[in-house]
């Protein structure tokens, strides 16, 4: 007995089960059947919308923080990523944690067709194309657009320097 392959119309791809082909086919269609009842934000896949309404889970728990008797100690770790054991005591870290946790890219290059989780990752990737290099080493004249590269060369070039000083 052989085995029945589904053939992507639209690529080489190629997929034993039939639901597989099926969520595959989404990415050259463009459809995005599965609807976030919080914020009608559409989805590709059902897991990707389940991962994201994590998001509105943590609004949730910021809406009725305050409807506790006590009141959270600062810097208290009280939001919890349910996709793993990640804590943070600010909403906005938490939300830009849960990303990680999904396929939303909302952050898109305006020069080519990549995007990307985080707004820091765009404007890093945006250099690439504007050749903007804003990170100067404080010892010679070497510019960078990345500031771990900066980092990097400081430690690697000018180590002496580096063991005295602070970046």
């Amino acid at each position: 007995m052989s085995a029945k392959y589904h053939q992507c119309p639209f690529c080489s791809y190629s997929a034993f089960r039939a639901d597989y082909m099926k969520k595959h086919i989404r990415i050259h269609t463009g459809e995005r059947p599965f609807k976030c009842p919080k914020c009608d934000k559409t989805f590709s896949r059902k897991d990707t919308m389940k991962t994201h309404m994590i998001i509105h889970q943590s609004e949730w728990s910021l809406s009725n923080a305050g409807e506790t008797s006590a009141k959270p100690a600062k810097n208290e770790k009280r939001f919890q990523c349910v996709s793993c054991p990640y804590k943070t005591s600010r909403t906005d870290d938490i939300k830009k944690h849960i990303m990680l946790h999904t396929d939303e890219r909302p952050f898109q290059c305006s020069f080519c067709v990549k995007s990307f989780k985080q707004k820091s990752n765009l404007n890093s990737h945006l250099r690439t194309h504007t050749g903007e290099r804003p990170f100067h080493c404080p010892q010679c004249d070497k510019t960078f657009s990345r500031k771990d590269s900066m980092k990097f060369h400081v430690i690697i070039h000018h180590s002496k320097w580096y063991a005295h000083n602070d970046l």
